[in-house]
């Protein structure tokens, strides 16, 4: 038996601890820290002594990038920063030590350095600012590490901004070496890498593409298109407004969450729309929550994937297995959220 831990993170001033038991499949509110208003993304790492860091972005108009040492599902404040920016949506931590802070609200990032530990912040200068479209405004979404680039999905932009180290003495400023152009009015929101394919959800057209990520150069170059498919059920209400939201990647699987804006209200729920790696749809799960923001993985082999409902549902908890998902918790009570994380909390070893 494996219990988890699942912090969940929201519009509101506090950080939700939820516990997964995978022997009974019992999902039950734990408790929750309060915290600095809207802690809407969370993401955890392990630091050197194998001790979890939680790392969340307070989305605010003075926005900050705050650090939580996990107590056994209490949360502690260690440190927090200013991301730089108004609005931050989205944190992810480097293999430098670094953390990139994507700040929505105002079109640029802020890439902050941590102590050994991981958990101390260090605001730096090295503010990124990203160009905004004509007559239009830069909305930099998340951010992704890969090879020696972090990669910035831009959904007001329609660009992939392509960020790399200076040639400098100064080793740790990141600045923007090149851009990938997608489609006007697609607005890129989420992106993974699998074999050096971007693959790369868009909010505003509710699509799935693929295309080859070229050498990293400094020119902006239009994206070349692998695959373009969309992740709405082909039976879908008529009158719904959707919205991409989350893009999770596990080999050779990708799973898309498609959330309800307006319009009728599928009586099923939002969708996960699963593909392979060749964007051949394997089907869609439906869900049961309205306006999924947040997905994320957890296990071994990211066997466990967890969903919340930013309006309503709650949260469920799906076993994986390959492509395939089946529902083993739900939470029907638990607060609207927009972001998770998975923790293993503890493990009983006479029955793991």
């Amino acid at each position: 038996m494996v219990n988890f831990t699942i912090l969940a993170g929201g519009y509101s001033s506090s950080i939700v601890s939820y516990l997964f038991n995978t022997n009974t499949s019992a999902l039950t509110y734990a408790g929750e820290t309060q915290t600095a208003p809207n802690p809407s993304w969370l993401i955890t790492t392990k630091n050197a002594l194998g001790r979890d860091v939680i790392y969340a972005t307070h989305e605010n108009e003075n926005g900050t990038l705050a650090t939580y040492a996990n107590l056994g599902g209490v949360l502690s404040l260690v440190d927090s920063v200013s991301s730089g920016g108004n609005g931050p949506v989205h944190c992810a931590p480097l293999t430098s030590g670094d953390v990139v802070v994507t700040n929505y609200g105002s079109g640029n990032g802020l890439v902050a350095s941590t102590a050994h530990d991981g958990y101390d912040l260090t605001q730096t200068s090295n503010v990124v600012t990203f160009t905004a479209p004509e007559g239009g405004l830069s909305h930099p979404h998340m951010a992704l590490e890969y090879n020696s680039e972090v990669l910035v999905p831009d959904l007001g932009a329609d660009t992939i901004w392509r960020l790399g180290k200076d040639n400098s003495s100064n080793s740790s400023s990141w600045s923007i070496h090149g851009a990938l152009v997608h489609d006007k009015g697609s607005g890129p929101r989420h992106i993974v890498v699998y074999e050096d394919i971007l693959y790369t959800l868009h909010e505003l057209t509710n699509t799935l593409t693929a295309e080859r990520l070229p050498n990293v150069t400094t020119s902006t170059t239009a994206s070349q298109l692998l695959g373009n498919v969309t992740i709405v059920p082909s039976d879908t209400p008529a009158n719904a407004t959707r919205a991409a939201a989350e893009l999770l990647l596990a080999p050779p699987f990708l799973f898309a969450s498609n959330r309800h804006i307006d319009g009728e209200n599928d009586p099923r729920g939002d969708s996960i729309a699963v593909f392979d790696q060749f964007l051949n749809l394997q089907g869609h799960v439906f869900t049961g929550l309205q306006n999924i923001r947040g997905m994320q993985f957890g296990g071994n082999n990211n066997e466990w994937l967890v969903a919340l409902g930013a309006v309503s549902g709650g949260m469920v908890v799906y076993h994986r297995e390959g492509g395939s998902l089946t529902e083993v918790a739900r939470n029907g009570s638990a607060i609207a959220r927009t972001s998770a994380v998975i923790i293993n909390a503890a493990t009983n070893l006479r029955n793991a």
